[in-house]
């Protein structure tokens, strides 16, 4: 990976120490400069989870990608900044009030003084880091927080909709591989279940 081509797609000049800081910075311009987008889908493109392929159509030929390539990227450049970080797997909710089976999501964990989900491919979500703990935070897509699973099995990323936290997705912390996340980005490719097809 060219480190600096990847800083110059989402605005930036360099790399600095790897804090919450610079990771809240980077996650916004990720956001800011990369769609979230699923035309590959759209055109019958396949996509495939090789980060070298998803960092050419990204980085080089300036186009977007739905969740597992842009967080799947986004993990790789953190990684190369000094940071530590896994894939995570979430389960989002579906228009009915039910949740996607495992893997339906990809999104990252980030170990500084505690974790935090970062996610850059979700489309509207928080555009900073988010504390396991419960704090809110609100930027300009609304009011968003990670609290713990009523049973203790993982986390909830919820956002206040008028009066209410509802759940975007739930998701663990235990780490996956990119590849884990092959059958479901498959899925969502080719089903005509797939919200994206």
């Amino acid at each position: 990976m060219n480190v600096s081509a990847y800083l110059r797609r989402i605005g930036l000049s360099a790399v600095d120490h790897p804090d919450r800081q610079f990771l809240s910075r980077l996650q916004e311009n990720h956001l800011l400069h990369i769609p979230f987008e699923n035309l590959d889908i759209s055109l019958h493109r396949p996509i495939r989870l090789s980060l070298p392929q998803v960092y050419e159509i990204v980085v080089e030929r300036g186009c977007g990608g739905f969740c597992y390539e842009l967080n799947g990227l986004f993990h790789w450049l953190l990684r190369e900044c000094g940071f530590h970080t896994t894939l995570i797997s979430a389960r989002v909710r579906e228009a009915d009030g039910s949740f996607a089976p495992e893997f339906d999501h990809l999104a990252l964990l980030v170990l500084l003084e505690t974790p935090y989900v970062v996610d850059v491919g979700f489309g509207d979500c928080c555009r900073h880091p988010l504390p396991l703990t419960g704090e809110e935070l609100e930027d300009i897509s609304g009011r968003y927080r990670v609290i713990s699973k009523a049973d203790g099995e993982g986390y909830a990323l919820q956002k206040k909709m008028e009066h209410n936290w509802v759940t975007e997705y739930y998701f663990t912390t235990l780490p996956h591989e990119l590849q884990s996340f092959t059958p479901m980005c498959e899925y969502h490719q080719t089903s005509p279940a797939s919200t994206f097809t």
